[in-house]
């Protein structure tokens, strides 16, 4: 409006930008001191740059769908942190092994055992898991990370059926440590698909 200082101008225009994704820009631009031209042209600027990352994360998005539909990547469910899959984490994992020896559980859940020992659930068979389920995979491989004995492990009834089959492909937590120990330095690649959509990798 006529009258304003060239600070209570920006201030106004700086209010009305109530979209969370610019609040770090509103923050940053509050103590820069530029004028509201400045500002406009570093918001337009800023807002290609979201744009462009917005595009960026559905594209990649897009391509660890793919991926989990053709069996090529799996959710790393086995994580100590993570009480269920989520898109915001999955990893790259080696091709369906066409010699893989999968299991069909009750109502049609399909799981298998890894190199290591750790119990795998088919993405999709995962999700329609209840959360005790998804509990009980979470904390079997566990176990099976920490080379923790199976004794106290609370088998839910989904699973009871199964368990013999766990015996069959011998200790987990000796198979488990065995496979680290030999794949100690294997690149592993992590897609983070969070706000930040980093990607890191570990050797």
């Amino acid at each position: 409006g006529e009258g304003w200082s060239p600070s209570h101008a920006l201030s106004v225009f700086l209010d009305g930008i109530t979209d969370p994704s610019f609040e770090t820009f509103v923050m940053i631009q509050r103590s820069k001191g530029e004028t509201l031209d400045e500002t406009i042209l570093a918001l337009r600027k800023y807002d290609r740059e979201l744009s462009a990352k917005r595009v960026e994360k559905r594209k990649l998005k897009s391509t660890v769908r793919r991926m989990i539909e053709n069996n090529e990547i799996s959710i790393d469910y086995d994580n100590d942190e993570e009480l269920e899959p989520s898109s915001k984490r999955v990893k790259r994992a080696r091709r369906t092994n066409p010699d893989r020896k999968y299991f069909n559980g009750p109502n049609g859940l399909k799981y298998w055992f890894s190199d290591g020992g750790y119990l795998r659930i088919d993405p999709k068979s995962f999700k329609e898991l209840s959360g005790e389920d998804r509990q009980f995979v979470i904390s079997y491989n566990a176990k099976v990370r920490h080379h923790e004995p199976m004794d106290e492990l609370k088998w839910t009834p989904t699973f009871e059926c199964i368990k013999k089959e766990s015996s069959k492909e011998g200790s987990s937590s000796e198979k488990a440590k065995k496979s680290q120990d030999q794949n100690h330095r294997k690149r592993r690649i992590t897609f983070n698909l969070g706000e930040d959509d980093e990607s890191e990798s570990e050797e």
